[in-house]
Protein backbone atom coordinates (compact mmCIF):
# COMPACT_ATOMS: atom_id res chain seq x y z
CA UNK A 1 0.00 0.00 0.00
CA UNK A 2 1.40 3.36 -0.65
CA UNK A 3 -0.22 6.43 1.55
CA UNK A 4 0.80 10.16 1.36
CA UNK A 5 1.37 12.52 4.17
CA UNK A 6 0.15 15.87 3.67
CA UNK A 7 0.76 19.22 5.94
CA UNK A 8 2.27 22.70 6.28
CA UNK A 9 5.71 22.12 6.98
CA UNK A 10 7.77 20.27 8.77
CA UNK A 11 9.21 22.06 11.18
CA UNK A 12 9.11 20.71 15.51
CA UNK A 13 5.30 20.08 16.52
CA UNK A 14 2.90 18.15 17.52
CA UNK A 15 1.21 17.51 13.87
CA UNK A 16 4.89 17.32 12.38
CA UNK A 17 5.71 14.34 15.21
CA UNK A 18 3.04 12.71 14.42
CA UNK A 19 3.67 12.50 10.84
CA UNK A 20 7.35 10.94 11.48
CA UNK A 21 6.54 8.84 14.02
CA UNK A 22 3.55 7.43 11.31
CA UNK A 23 5.74 7.12 8.79
CA UNK A 24 8.27 5.32 10.37
CA UNK A 25 6.01 2.35 11.90
CA UNK A 26 4.42 2.23 8.14
CA UNK A 27 7.83 2.39 6.50
CA UNK A 28 8.99 -0.61 9.53
CA UNK A 29 5.73 -2.58 8.39
CA UNK A 30 6.62 -2.26 4.70
CA UNK A 31 4.40 -0.14 2.83
CA UNK A 32 5.85 2.58 1.12
CA UNK A 33 5.29 6.72 2.22
CA UNK A 34 5.31 9.99 0.74
CA UNK A 35 4.66 13.33 2.74
CA UNK A 36 4.53 16.42 1.23
CA UNK A 37 5.11 19.92 2.92
CA UNK A 38 6.20 22.96 2.46
CA UNK A 39 9.30 21.83 3.76
CA UNK A 40 11.32 22.25 7.52
CA UNK A 41 13.98 20.95 9.57
CA UNK A 42 12.54 17.58 9.91
CA UNK A 43 12.75 17.00 6.43
CA UNK A 44 16.43 15.20 6.51
CA UNK A 45 15.01 13.19 9.43
CA UNK A 46 12.45 11.80 6.78
CA UNK A 47 14.77 10.87 4.00
CA UNK A 48 16.93 9.04 6.81
CA UNK A 49 14.28 7.03 7.56
CA UNK A 50 13.38 6.24 3.71
CA UNK A 51 10.62 8.18 3.81
CA UNK A 52 10.18 10.67 0.17
CA UNK A 53 9.62 13.99 0.60
CA UNK A 54 8.02 16.20 -1.96
CA UNK A 55 8.12 20.20 -1.10
CA UNK A 56 5.48 21.73 -2.61
CA UNK A 57 4.00 25.40 -0.59
CA UNK A 58 0.99 23.75 0.60
CA UNK A 59 0.95 26.43 3.78
CA UNK A 60 -0.04 29.09 1.28
CA UNK A 61 -3.80 30.05 1.13
CA UNK A 62 -4.33 32.13 -1.79
CA UNK A 63 -6.72 30.85 -4.22
CA UNK A 64 -4.35 30.51 -6.74
CA UNK A 65 -1.62 28.63 -4.70
CA UNK A 66 -4.43 26.00 -3.56
CA UNK A 67 -5.33 24.97 -7.12
CA UNK A 68 -1.91 24.73 -8.23
CA UNK A 69 -1.22 22.52 -5.35
CA UNK A 70 -4.15 20.29 -6.03
CA UNK A 71 -3.38 19.42 -9.67
CA UNK A 72 0.82 19.22 -8.41
CA UNK A 73 -0.43 16.29 -5.91
CA UNK A 74 -2.90 15.20 -7.87
CA UNK A 75 0.61 14.19 -10.57
CA UNK A 76 2.34 12.73 -7.46
CA UNK A 77 -1.03 10.63 -6.63
CA UNK A 78 -0.82 9.11 -9.88
CA UNK A 79 2.66 8.72 -10.72
CA UNK A 80 3.53 7.45 -6.97
CA UNK A 81 0.45 5.05 -7.19
CA UNK A 82 -1.12 6.62 -3.43
CA UNK A 83 -3.93 4.14 -1.93
CA UNK A 84 -4.03 6.59 0.66
CA UNK A 85 -4.04 10.65 1.25
CA UNK A 86 -3.99 11.60 5.21
CA UNK A 87 -4.31 15.00 5.41
CA UNK A 88 -2.86 17.21 8.66
CA UNK A 89 -4.28 20.71 8.41
CA UNK A 90 -6.83 22.93 7.49
CA UNK A 91 -5.32 24.02 3.93
CA UNK A 92 -3.45 20.86 3.16
CA UNK A 93 -7.47 19.41 3.73
CA UNK A 94 -8.11 21.23 0.90
CA UNK A 95 -5.75 20.07 -1.24
CA UNK A 96 -5.59 16.54 -0.31
CA UNK A 97 -9.49 16.64 -0.55
CA UNK A 98 -9.90 17.54 -3.82
CA UNK A 99 -6.90 15.74 -5.10
CA UNK A 100 -8.28 12.46 -3.53
CA UNK A 101 -11.38 13.17 -5.13
CA UNK A 102 -10.19 13.51 -8.92
CA UNK A 103 -7.70 10.39 -8.40
CA UNK A 104 -9.88 7.79 -6.51
CA UNK A 105 -7.38 7.51 -3.72
CA UNK A 106 -8.86 7.69 -0.53
CA UNK A 107 -9.04 10.51 1.83
CA UNK A 108 -8.58 10.72 5.85
CA UNK A 109 -7.47 13.61 7.89
CA UNK A 110 -6.55 14.16 11.87
CA UNK A 111 -7.89 16.91 13.64
CA UNK A 112 -4.91 18.23 16.16
CA UNK A 113 -6.87 20.82 17.87
CA UNK A 114 -8.91 23.92 17.76
CA UNK A 115 -8.20 27.25 16.72
CA UNK A 116 -10.31 29.31 19.73
CA UNK A 117 -9.46 29.95 23.10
Amino acid sequence: MNILQILPKLDVGGVETGTIDLSKELVKRGYKVIVVSGGGELVKKLIDMGVRHVELPVYKKSPFAIISSIKKLESIIRGEHINIVHSRSRVPNIIAFFAARHTGAKFITTAHGYYSN
